[in-house]
């Protein structure tokens, strides 16, 4: 009699869901194993790469145009590191091989792990570099700025950074400048705002910045994504062009201060005040002006 033949007909059972079990999370271990075929160093970034060398350093290029405009940007308000290792970056060969080596990344088309950013080279796409700069973006405010922000001022600014015209290698960027190419800018074409904020809140055209700059919005946010996105960068862009540039500086001085909603009210408007004229802005300039391809030069943050 082997071993096996002595245990009862439930322990067999139990042994072969166990061996099955062990089966299939070495199959899914190998299948999510990834290995890069080339490193890029730049001056700021270590990238390792399954995509081609050339994709490569074009993203490595990118990163750094954004690492210039982030510093620039901010060079008068935060106080930036210096003394950084290079910031680590993952990219992947395609959005199928990062989806396979990142089961958990649900709706991602990247994502910051506190340690590095996972990303993959869209080479489709007529921005390829987009949902890495967002991401690059939440590394420079964690490793560079020090920085920990509310929801909407990290998803604001993310979205600000990588959907601006800022990835021509040797030429200054144009930050504000909106490449409809980029998320969540492409799904502008879902509003269909009336004119009347109130009855586009009641039909969840739009939200309310009380439940954006709030966060009070739960599992309605979460599942709205897209126009969580769309709010988030709407309302930075707003801050920062819109109203002649009036509440570019005081945004900048709540980066500073850090966040609170008295200090918000204190510092930039009262919600009520801002909500209508964020209104008249995401329908007169970012819909009727940018999405129908009308967009003029916007005024610099100074």
């Amino acid at each position: 009699m082997t071993l096996f033949q002595k245990y009862t007909r439930r322990e067999k059972l139990l042994l072969v869901v166990v061996a099955v079990g062990a089966a299939l999370l070495l199959l899914d271990t190998a299948r999510r194993r990834w290995s890069p075929v080339c490193r890029v160093d730049t001056a700021h970034y270590a990238l390792e790469s399954s995509a081609p060398e050339p994709q490569a350093r074009r993203m490595g290029d990118a990163l750094e145009v954004l690492y210039r405009t982030y510093a620039e940007f901010f060079k008068d308000t935060l106080e930036l590191r210096k003394d950084h290792a290079r910031l680590r970056v993952r990219l992947y060969r395609d959005r199928a091989e990062f989806k396979r080596c990142n089961p958990g990344s649900g709706w991602a088309e990247a994502f910051y792990d506190g340690q590095l950013c996972h990303a993959y080279f869209a080479a489709d796409d007529a921005n390829p570099h987009h949902w890495t700069l967002h991401e690059a973006t939440h590394q420079l405010d964690a490793e560079v700025a020090g920085l920990a922000l509310p929801r909407w001022l990290e998803e604001g600014l993310a979205t600000y950074f990588s959907t601006s015209r800022l990835v021509a290698k040797d030429l200054p960027p144009e930050l504000g400048r909106v490449d409809l190419g980029t998320y969540p800018v492409w799904w502008l074409h879902s509003f269909q705002l009336s004119g009347d904020p109130d009855a586009d809140r009641r039909s969840g055209q739009i939200l309310s910045l009380e439940t954006v700059v709030l966060d009070t919005g739960g599992a309605d946010v979460d599942q709205r994504f897209n126009l969580y996105y769309l709010h988030a960068w709407s309302l930075t862009h707003f801050l920062f062009h819109g109203e002649d540039g009036k509440y570019a500086k005081p945004y900048l001085a709540l980066l500073r201060a850090g966040f609170s909603k008295e200090r918000f009210e204190q510092t930039i408007a009262p919600l009520p005040t801002l909500e209508r004229e964020w209104y008249g802005y995401l329908r007169e300039d970012l819909l009727a002006k940018v999405w129908q391809g009308r967009q003029g030069a916007v005024r610099p943050v100074r």
